[in-house]
């Protein structure tokens, strides 16, 4: 989508965001976006007219190609995120679902093992106690 723009807008891809791929595949120009925005008097949404944030399609059946590419480009990153999101739970609700399944059949331990630290004058005592039932 980038590099269809670059090759067909001339535009600059560093550094923007998706709010200027959406200007950018809604006017032909930056002149005609800028048009727009003073008539409506939103001069903080106006675009400096240097070369970091020119475009200016060459036809515009390459502007309606981009900003087709971009809205599917959109759709499929949101459903990438569904998707992940559904894997995420998945994994949540397979685990539960083990756990369920299974907390009757745990082993029960045939060891018990305590540990204890007794100080003395000069050293320290470490006594292991194992008791098996």
């Amino acid at each position: 989508m980038q590099a269809y723009a670059a090759t067909h807008a001339g535009i600059d891809p560093k550094g923007k965001d998706i709010y200027y791929y959406t200007d950018v595949g809604n006017y032909n120009t930056i002149y005609e976006y800028n048009d727009q925005k003073l008539r409506y008097r939103q001069y903080a949404s106006l675009y400096p007219d240097n070369e970091v944030y020119f475009w200016a399609w060459d036809s515009d059946a390459s502007r309606k190609k981009f900003d087709g590419l971009r809205y599917d480009s959109q759709q499929l990153l949101h459903l990438a995120s569904f998707a992940l999101g559904g894997l995420i739970v998945n994994r949540i609700v397979s685990m539960i679902d083990v756990i369920a399944l299974t907390k009757d059949r745990l082993e029960i331990p045939v060891s018990d093992v305590q540990t204890l630290l007794i100080p003395q004058r000069n050293a320290l005592t470490l006594s292991l106690s194992i008791g098996f039932k």
